[in-house]
Formats: structure tokens, C-alpha cells, sequence
């Protein structure tokens, strides 16, 4: 197992203690640097060194009924007639995830950057021609970041800012 540090535990992740074999919630540290793991109702202190990050083996098995085509359905039922994709974004976190605007800093903006790039996704496969994705004026972080992963986007032919700048408009190639 890969040795881990603080910087890759966030409160609310599920770890493994290695030497118990037990799994539990990552509470945070205590004053003398030992990581705190919820397991059964009950606090356990312990090394970064006995911690392990749990990741379940993932068995999608049981929903091939999900994704494969329904035998109802016309044939030119389109993922796009069936999922509709909204024409913008809205990044900022009360509105994208309320119960993440107490997390630190470093987990919003990686979480608001993958939601971004699945909303592109959402929206190049339902050929939009135009979305806009609104990030706030604030700081410029989010900004940034959202249109530094925009410019290296294959799919996308150009974007402008709109919205004084709180929102960046994209237009994609070929749709």
C-alpha cells in the first residue's frame, strides 16, 4: 500500500487501519498529530503510517439494464432527447454543492473544475452549440482555472468572457 501524508486525507474519507485491518471515517487529527478514525460510533487515534485511503472495487455488473438500449424505445431516441443539458453552469458553490461551502478551499475549486469538465462533457454530447459556464468575478482563481482548462478543450472553438467577466461563454467546433 502507498504510503500516505496530511495532505491526502480529507475529512469524511474512508481509510483503512493496516495493522487492524479496519475500515472507518478520517475525522481529522488531534493536537499531537494523530489521525482520528470513526469506526462504530467510536473515536480510534493512530499513526498517518497505520492509514491507508479505502477505495471499493467498483462492480457495475448490476446495471447493464441501465445503460443498455430499451426494447421500448423508438430507435431514434437520441441521450440527448432523453437528458437534457441546461445552457449554463453555475459554479459558485452555494448553488453547485451548498454542502461543500465549508470545506477547504483547495477541495471546492477541484470539485467545481471536475463539475465544469462534466458539464462540458453533458453538453458537447448533447450538441449545444453554445454554453456558458458562470464563475464569479471574486478572486480570479476559478476563473482561471475554468478557462485554462477551456483553452486546452479540443472540442471548444473559442470563448469570450461574458457578464463583465463573471462568466465565460464557449462555442464548440463541429457540433
Amino acid at each position: 500500500m502507498a504510503k500516505i501524508t496530511s495532505k491526502d486525507l480529507w475529512i469524511g474519507d474512508t481509510v483503512i487501519l493496516i495493522k487492524s485491518n479496519r475500515i472507518g471515517r478520517f475525522e481529522g487529527f488531534d493536537p499531537a498529530k494523530k489521525a482520528l478514525v470513526r469506526i462504530n460510533d467510536k473515536i480510534v487515534k493512530t499513526t498517518l503510517e497505520n492509514l491507508s485511503l479505502h477505495i471499493p472495487n467498483k462492480d457495475y455488473s448490476d446495471i447493464d439494464h441501465l445503460i443498455s438500449p430499451k426494447k421500448n424505445l423508438p430507435a431514434k431516441t437520441t441521450w440527448t432527447q432523453k437528458f437534457k443539458v441546461p445552457k449554463s453552469i453555475d459554479l459558485h458553490i452555494d448553488k453547485l454543492a451548498p454542502h461543500l461551502q465549508n470545506e477547504h478551499p483547495s477541495r471546492i475549486i477541484t470539485y467545481q473544475i471536475e463539475q465544469c469538465q462534466s458539464y462540458i462533457d453533458r453538453a458537447h454530447a448533447a450538441k449545444l452549440n453554445i454554453v456558458t459556464i458562470i464563475h464569479g468575478k471574486g478572486e480570479g482563481v476559478l476563473r482561471e482555472a475554468v478557462r485554462t482548462m477551456i483553452r486546452s478543450d479540443q472540442r471548444i472553438g473559442f470563448s469570450v468572457p461574458s457578464n463583465q467577466d463573471g462568466a465565460t461563454e464557449i462555442w464548440f467546433k463541429n457540433v
